[in-house]
């Protein structure tokens, strides 16, 4: 009878526990790029020529209106910008 509530318990837990770890590992994975688009879009920047992650952070090659380009460097968890450089289109 034991045998059979830890089996009925375990089955239910193992039933449950999928969607649990789907939600940890979304959060664990930080910014999706839409979200990276929106918020340099809200920072000024206009035309996104590359989006790389790698590294715990995003690699985004911007432009703004008026023509400057910029590499961007992004930690992916937190959306913190870590370093931005100016760049020139090839």
């Amino acid at each position: 009878m034991n045998r059979m509530i830890f089996a009925s318990a375990a089955a239910a837990w193992l039933a449950a526990a999928p969607g649990s770890l789907a939600q940890q590992s979304g959060a664990a994975t930080g910014l999706a790029i839409p979200d990276v688009v929106a918020q340099l879009k809200a920072e000024g920047y206009t035309d996104f020529h590359e989006i790389e992650r790698e590294n715990g952070r995003y690699e985004v090659l911007v432009s703004r209106a008026d023509g400057q380009t910029f590499e961007i460097y992004l930690d992916a968890r937190t959306g913190d910008t870590l370093k931005v450089e100016r760049t020139y289109l090839d």
